[in-house]
């Protein structure tokens, strides 16, 4: 019966994310990614939902300041 060594070798692999342009303002934190500012008013908004991307076009989240009513939405 032959004996046979094995030699394992470990790799390590490093991931590197690139931060697209359009990323660069978009806060880190998952949790302040849904809290904006009225542009209008400077009153905290809320999100109402988040519709999904259709075609061509992107997701985009909606978000509405209940002071004064103004809505806007981004892309997700």
């Amino acid at each position: 019966m032959a004996v046979m060594a094995v030699k394992v070798m470990a790799v390590k692999v490093m991931a590197v994310k690139v931060m697209a342009v359009e990323e660069a303002n978009v806060p880190s934190d998952p949790a302040d990614q849904n809290k904006h500012s009225c542009e209008q008013c400077g009153a905290d908004m809320k999100q109402l939902g988040k519709l999904p991307a259709v075609s061509m076009h992107p997701a985009l989240k909606v978000f509405r300041c209940y002071a004064c009513n103004n809505v806007i939405s981004e892309q997700a």
